[in-house]
């Protein structure tokens, strides 16, 4: 009784995501489902659905750094209002120049300091747990609404960089 399936698409942990987007793509293609790709600044917005104003979703990247995306909320309207951006924590959050400021995310509790260093007017981390099953879940019954849809075949990671993997790969 499953009408299709829903996965993070990234960015977050490179391993976590391949294997999230692995198994998605092993059953929907198996089932000959439906499949809904949700990024993870997605899901972190859709989490904090009441929130209004500037939002912006920090994921832990390793290494002291963080990916990073601005959405503002103004009613029902949501926008996007960067593409995602990954690198060490201050210099992302330098980017960022508005004055009221909801931090959400995991990245935003684990580099509260750094962000309460550099705040600005009226920034705020909001403390959360991280489970995004929920906020998920309500973004693929949206989309599945608007028949919004990809094969199995055509979900790809969404990444901002190049696993340590790569990197490595590339300079043997």
């Amino acid at each position: 009784n499953v009408d299709g399936f829903a996965v993070i698409s990234g960015p977050g942990s490179f391993t976590g995501i391949r294997i999230g987007l692995t198994t998605v793509k092993g059953l929907a293609d198996s089932m000959r489902k439906p499949a809904i790709p949700i990024t993870s600044f997605e899901a972190w917005v859709e989490k904090h659905h009441d929130l209004q104003g500037i939002l912006v979703p920090l994921i832990p990247a390793r290494r002291g750094e963080v990916y990073a995306c601005v959405y503002e909320r103004r009613g029902s309207e949501l926008k996007m209002l960067s593409d995602g951006i990954g690198g060490e924590v201050a210099s992302v959050i330098a980017q960022i120049s508005a004055a009221a400021v909801s931090f959400i995310g995991f990245g935003a509790d684990q580099y509260r300091e750094i962000i309460e260093g550099r705040g600005r007017g009226q920034w705020r981390i909001l403390a959360t747990d991280l489970f995004l099953g929920q906020p998920m879940a309500r973004i693929a019954y949206q989309r599945a609404t608007k028949k919004e849809f990809c094969s199995a075949q055509d979900l790809a990671a969404f990444y901002l960089r190049q696993s340590d993997a790569e990197i490595h790969w590339k300079e043997r």
